[in-house]
């Protein structure tokens, strides 16, 4: 665990930088195994995708209805094991280590983040929850603020935090191709904090709201708190949704040790700080950056 002090205040506490890099992902036996979390006695295992997930190419299930209801994401399982859990099984396929449609939802050891999450507290479901750290989510509809934004956007005339968002650049079907990160900057605007993500040329991806995204556009996304299920028994937290894809669980390599992949690697080189929040206020767009022209 790593705690930088970072110099400002917000109202009279001093602001403090956490983050942890011991991230992993559910492994099957903690699914329906002998191992297998409290909470998910309570809920499915399947776990929904945020809107930044489908952008970003989760592969998506629906219902009778065609709501969407849960998405794909790898589990920290070696490849000779399940690999995946596809909302309705757990899956294995090893030609599937290098498919970027999986989607990621990140686990952490809870005595790890305790500090620095907000009070746990019951949901509607009876599981535990808490708050910790925050990253891409929904994609912005309402025309009123995409357009002002991207009006000032196109003219360099936004205020930048000092937060990105790290993405592997790489289109999902390009399975030979290794991990290659893209920034995304973190933009304050109006007292919200929003990314600009620009979709592969062959993407269209439904979103769980209905909505469609297309190819080659600049797309507005709001940044929100990541919310987790928390076991204190076994002293876990789950990410209780699937919050991006596009990573490679491996790159055709079997291997037993979690921590030589891919995903591993993500996970702790770049999602552990790109989810310390930004340390902003509403009067910062005021005072504390100049615009530029």
């Amino acid at each position: 665990m790593i705690i930088r002090e970072k110099f400002g205040k917000m109202g009279s506490a001093v602001l403090k930088e956490k983050y942890v890099e011991n991230f992993t992902l559910l492994k099957p036996e903690q699914v329906r195994g002998d191992e297998k979390l409290s909470f998910f006695n309570k809920i499915s295992y399947a776990a929904k995708p945020s809107d930044f997930a489908c952008a970003t190419g989760a592969f998506t299930l629906y219902n009778q209805k065609l709501d969407m209801v849960s998405a794909s994401y790898w589990l920290g399982a070696n490849l000779k094991d399940y690999v995946y859990c596809n909302g309705a099984d757990l899956a294995l396929s090893l030609k599937d280590a290098t498919y970027r449609r999986y989607g990621i939802r990140p686990v952490v050891r809870y005595s790890m983040i305790k500090d620095a999450c907000k009070e746990p507290y019951l949901n509607e479901n009876g599981v535990l929850e808490t708050v910790y750290g925050q990253f891409v989510d929904k994609l912005v509809s309402d025309l009123e603020t995409y357009n002002s934004f991207m009006k000032e956007y196109y003219v360099n005339n936004l205020l930048k935090t000092d937060k990105t968002y790290t993405v592997d650049s790489v289109p999902y079907w390009k399975e030979n191709t290794s991990f290659q990160p893209k920034e995304f900057d973190e933009y304050l605007f109006n007292g919200k904090k929003y990314i600009v993500f620009n979709t592969d040329k062959n993407t269209y991806y439904r979103l769980p709201s209905g909505l469609v995204i297309f190819k080659d556009k600049d797309y507005l996304f709001s940044v929100s708190d990541i919310l987790w299920l928390v076991d204190i028994d076994t002293d876990w937290a789950v990410c209780k949704d699937v919050l991006l894809a596009g990573i490679q669980y491996n790159n055709g390599i079997c291997d037993d040790d979690f921590n030589k992949n891919n995903v591993a690697m993500y996970l702790n080189s770049y999602f552990s700080k790109d989810i310390i929040p930004s340390y902003v206020s509403c009067d910062m767009e005021k005072k504390s950056f100049v615009r530029k022209r």
